[in-house]
């Protein structure tokens, strides 16, 4: 006679497993006056959440026979991502025939994915099952016999047809479609890719950058100068920072100066990287440097035109010095495009 299975679930509150972080991935460094760094950062809110249902009936399972009712659990997850960026779905259900149970996930949209029906034989339990998008994995269909469902399958429809945002209810949804046997569903775990998830940037101080809100800036301190990143989630609740810290040196003496000295020369600028400097400062020395202050060419002036190579490095921007045999300096800007 089949048996009738009254069941209650309760709802367990929403729990994050995530670590966030912020990373500036440039190192502390050091520049010249009137040079410039793009700073580089990568923000990480993964939004993985862990929902689990017990259920409080006669017989404390899933009911049996039920395709109509089913278990359900539910959380809400506050996501930037879309639903389809969903990366594994991992179920533990103590099951005493894996074939009866059928399990659903629903995307706050109502789009919903197959992960597995009548799978694994008459064997028990899924233990730590993980659906997920890699196609490296057997699909979860083409189990054969009476198997313990544990590690990772492809589920029987893939996870990215789930359409919309990944904000809002996500429902996971059980049946045991047969009689007989009972199941418990203990637990589940959703966790999405490509986590950045952040709602917003704020760089302290905002002095030199040419926009303090944005992940990205292009840092150009005219002193010593240390930076701090504040990266904020979609939920405006979690708030992770980080620090660099950009020193500056003096260009050569006296900065960048594009006009004033009329004996010093350079040509063609813009260069493929072959230049030739022109300067009346005989016995004195070229120092060009690369945007971040690191020198890359060093020669004495023994003649009014010095021929310079630097088809070898980067396009961008360097900065030449001419130092007299007084002490005196100039540096002006050189652009390298190649």
């Amino acid at each position: 006679m089949k048996k009738i299975l009254l069941s209650l679930l309760a709802f367990t509150a929403l729990q994050v497993n995530a670590q966030n972080s912020v990373t500036i991935v440039n190192s502390d460094t050091t520049i010249v006056a009137g040079a410039s760094v793009n700073l580089m950062t990568t923000a990480i809110f993964p939004p993985t959440f862990s929902g689990s249902s017990n259920l409080i009936t006669v017989n404390e399972g899933i009911p049996d026979w039920d395709v109509i009712t089913g278990v359900t659990s539910t959380f809400v997850v506050n996501s930037a991502l879309n639903a389809n960026q969903i990366e594994s779905v991992t179920v533990n259900i103590n099951a005493e025939w894996n074939s009866d149970i059928d399990l659903y996930l629903i995307a706050p949209d109502g789009s919903q994915v197959e992960l597995s029906t009548d799978n694994g034989g008459n064997a028990n339990d899924y233990t730590n099952c993980i659906f997920t998008n890699n196609m490296g994995h057997l699909p979860i269909n083409s189990v054969i016999g009476n198997v313990q469902l544990s590690g990772q399958y492809s589920p029987e429809q893939p996870l990215s047809d789930f359409t919309g945002s990944a904000n809002g209810t996500w429902t996971l949804r059980v049946f045991d479609d047969a009689d007989g046997d009972m199941s418990i569903l203990l637990n589940w775990t959703i966790t999405f890719a490509g986590g950045a998830n952040v709602m917003s940037y704020v760089w302290s101080p905002a002095t030199g950058l040419n926009n303090a809100t944005i992940a990205n800036p292009i840092a150009s301190p005219t002193q010593t100068t240390t930076y701090t990143v504040t990266a904020t989630d979609f939920s405006g609740e979690a708030a992770v920072t980080d620090q660099i810290t950009i020193t500056v040196n003096p260009a050569s003496g006296v900065g960048i100066n594009e006009n004033s000295i009329s004996n010093f020369g350079m040509f063609p600028n813009p260069s493929n990287g072959e230049v030739t400097i022109a300067s009346t400062q005989i016995g004195g020395t070229i120092q060009i440097a690369d945007a971040t202050g690191r020198m890359v060419s060093s020669k004495i002036i023994s003649t009014e035109n010095t021929f310079i190579d630097l088809s070898e490095n980067n396009s961008g921007v360097y900065f030449v010095s001419i130092i007299g045999t007084d002490g005196s300096s100039t540096t002006k800007k050189l652009i390298v495009r190649k």
